[in-house]
């Protein structure tokens, strides 16, 4: 319920994790990272133009929550999203439709 802490990622965590990914982050990816990790919203969308970076920063962002300990499940509103992401992302996306 409504009661269920929300997981968040330590900033020490999220800082470590923006300075592995620099490299290949953009500014506005960067910032996507840090405002996911702190947030106490249960649901968070990530929307941008095909090629726009998105899954690339959640792959970062995966990675700072598994440093902190949670497990990852990645969700993909279609099969071909799961399948273009499942390549970057560990564990692979799923739509949750039974195969």
């Amino acid at each position: 319920g409504r009661t269920v802490r929300v997981p968040t990622v330590s900033p020490t965590t999220v800082e470590q994790v923006a300075r592995e990914h620099a490299p290949t982050l953009s500014d506005e990816q960067l910032a996507m990272v840090h405002t996911a990790a702190s947030s106490a919203e249960r649901v968070l969308c990530v929307v941008g133009h095909a090629g726009a970076g998105k899954t690339t920063a959640v792959s970062a962002l995966a990675d700072a929550y598994r440093h902190d300990g949670y497990t990852v499940i990645g969700a993909a509103p279609s099969g071909v999203a799961a399948t273009v992401s499942a390549p970057q992302t560990a564990p692979p996306a799923s739509t949750g439709n039974a195969p």
